[in-house]
C-alpha cells in the first residue's frame, strides 16, 4: 500500500497570536504526505492576514465559512478534504515534528487494519505553564472499555482531546459532527470513536501540546442556553453511545449533568437555574435530592437552586422543554 494521505483540519477562530504556530508545526512534520485545510469562522482580529501567506491552494487550503461553530467547521473541512486519515487540530494546539509519523508508523505495521483507532499524548498548557503531563500508556492499558469508563466517571481527571485520534476517512464518512452541539462536541466525537473500534492503541511517542490561554475568546467558551444544552444533550449521547458495551450507571449520568449545571451556575445563575429545572422534570425531585447528599460539598450548593426550581415549576411552570 501507498504511503496513505493525511489531512488536517484546522478550524480558525480569532487566533492571530498562535495560528502561525500552529500551522507551522504541521508545515514541520517529518511525515511529507499531507495537506492542510484551513476553515475560518470570520475572526474579527488579524487571523484572517496571518494566514494567507501559507496558502497554495494544493497542500494549504483555505475556506471560509460565516457560520460560528466548530462542528460546522470540522465537517465544511472534511468535505473539502482528500486524506485517507484525518487529524482535527483545534485550539492552540501545536504537534511535535514526529506526531503523525508515529501514528503512520504503527499502522503501517498493522497493515493499515480497519478495525484499529491510534490514540495520541499530549501535555497541557495554561497561559504557557504545564499543568498536566497526559501520558497514558501504562493507565489504561490500550483498553477500551477501562477508557470508556474512565471518561464517562472522570476517574483521576482523566482527559481526551480532539487531536489525539488520527481517524480514518471511512469512519467520518458515516459519522458526522452535529453542528447543533456547541460545547462538549469533542465529547461525543471521542465516545462515538471508541464505540467503533475494538482495538484502539495509545503511541506515547506521539506527542503533541494542548496550549489554553484565559485571555483567549473562543467558542467554545461561550456559555448560554444553547452550550447549556448542548452539554446536556452531549452527556445523555455518551450514555446511550456506550451502554450496550459498557454497564454505565445513570445516576452518574446525572451526576455528571448536575456537574454541568455548577459549571453554568458559576458562569450565570440564570442559566444555573433552567438546567436544573431541566433535571428536576426529568429526573424528579427526590432522585436528585438523594444524589446530591453523595456529592462533594461545592456541588451541594446546587440543591438551594433545586428547592427553589421545585417551588416556582409548581406554581407556575415556566419550563416547558426537556431535555
Amino acid at each position: 500500500m501507498n504511503k496513505p494521505l493525511v489531512s488536517v483540519i484546522i478550524p480558525i477562530y480569532n487566533c492571530e497570536s498562535t495560528i502561525e504556530e500552529r500551522i507551522q508545526s504541521v508545515l514541520n512534520q517529518n511525515y511529507g504526505i499531507v495537506e492542510i485545510i484551513l476553515v475560518e469562522n470570520g475572526s474579527t482580529d488579524n487571523t484572517l492576514e496571518s494566514i494567507c501567506k501559507y496558502v497554495n491552494g494544493h497542500s494549504v487550503k483555505l475556506f471560509k465559512s460565516n457560520v460560528k461553530s466548530a462542528s460546522f467547521s470540522r465537517n465544511l473541512g472534511f468535505k473539502f478534504s482528500s486524506g485517507d486519515y484525518i487529524l482535527f487540530l483545534d485550539s492552540d494546539d501545536i504537534l511535535d515534528s514526529n506526531y503523525i509519523n508515529e501514528h503512520i508508523r504503527f499502522l503501517e505495521l498493522k497493515n493499515f487494519s480497519s478495525s484499529i483507532i491510534t490514540i495520541g499524548n499530549f501535555d497541557f498548557y495554561v497561559d504557557e505553564k504545564v499543568i498536566k503531563n497526559c501520558s497514558i500508556e501504562n493507565k489504561r492499558h490500550n483498553n477500551r472499555i477501562e477508557l470508556l469508563n474512565s471518561l464517562f466517571y472522570s476517574i483521576d481527571d482523566f482527559m481526551f482531546q480532539t487531536t489525539c485520534f488520527l481517524v480514518p476517512r471511512s469512519f467520518l464518512e458515516i459519522y458526522e459532527w452535529k453542528n447543533y452541539l456547541t460545547l462538549d462536541d469533542d465529547g461525543d466525537f471521542i465516545f462515538s470513536i471508541l464505540v467503533k473500534y475494538e482495538q484502539v492503541k495509545i503511541l506515547t511517542d506521539a506527542k503533541y501540546y494542548y496550549r489554553k490561554k484565559h485571555s483567549n475568546k473562543t467558542l467554545s467558551k461561550t456559555r448560554n442556553k444553547r452550550s447549556l444544552m448542548s452539554a446536556l444533550v452531549c452527556q445523555e449521547n455518551k450514555f446511550n453511545l456506550a451502554k450496550e458495551i459498557v454497564d454505565f450507571n445513570i445516576d452518574q449520568l446525572i451526576i455528571n449533568q448536575l456537574k454541568i449545571m455548577k459549571d453554568f451556575y458559576n458562569y450565570d445563575y440564570k442559566q444555573g437555574y433552567l438546567g436544573l429545572a431541566l433535571l428536576v422534570r426529568k429526573y424528579g425531585v427526590s432522585r436528585i435530592n438523594e444524589l446530591l447528599f453523595d456529592l462533594p460539598f461545592n456541588l451541594k450548593v446546587a440543591k438551594f437552586g433545586i428547592m427553589w426550581l421545585n417551588v416556582m415549576l409548581i406554581i407556575n411552570s415556566k419550563v416547558k422543554k426537556v431535555i
